[in-house]
């Protein structure tokens, strides 16, 4: 049996655009931790946007995150490159980042980003997430005589 981890990618001072959400999506991956349904996750914090030509870890990431999508004839949904602002009166290019995104991993191979665009159809974390419990659904305690 594969080993299946998730990466949580969660936007910083994002509380106002997914507080709840993020919440009640972090308490499913832990349900599914103590399920054996994921053996491990992890919490990646990142920005609404990062720069386009970074040789910086989240970089990495984004580029397994295209990779996977291009095998796949995936669209990562909320990463758009753009110009932005200005360094030192120079415009650069950044790439925006969705609020929350989750990678999931079998045996330390990438095989699902969301959110993501397939084929027309939107799959969302809560999908991807949901789709993980109804695989493995919790497992209900008979009553016994003193309940």
């Amino acid at each position: 049996m594969s080993r299946v981890r998730l990466e949580l990618c969660v936007r910083s001072l994002a509380a106002r655009e997914g507080g709840p959400h993020r919440r009640e999506i972090l308490e499913q991956v832990e349900s599914l931790v103590e399920r054996g349904t994921v053996d491990d996750y992890e919490v990646v914090v990142w920005g609404a946007a990062i720069p386009t030509d970074t040789d910086h870890e989240l970089g990495a990431r984004l580029d397994a995150f295209r990779a996977w999508a291009a095998e796949t004839d995936a669209e990562l949904v909320g990463v758009e490159e753009r110009q932005t602002g200005s360094l030192v009166d120079e415009p650069y290019q950044v790439t925006t980042l969705p609020v929350l995104a989750v990678a999931e991993y079998h045996d330390g191979d990438l095989v699902a980003v969301t959110p993501s665009e397939q084929n027309g159809a939107i799959r969302t974390v809560a999908d991807h997430v949901g789709a993980l419990q109804e695989a493995n659904p919790p497992v209900e305690q008979p009553l016994t005589a003193s309940d």
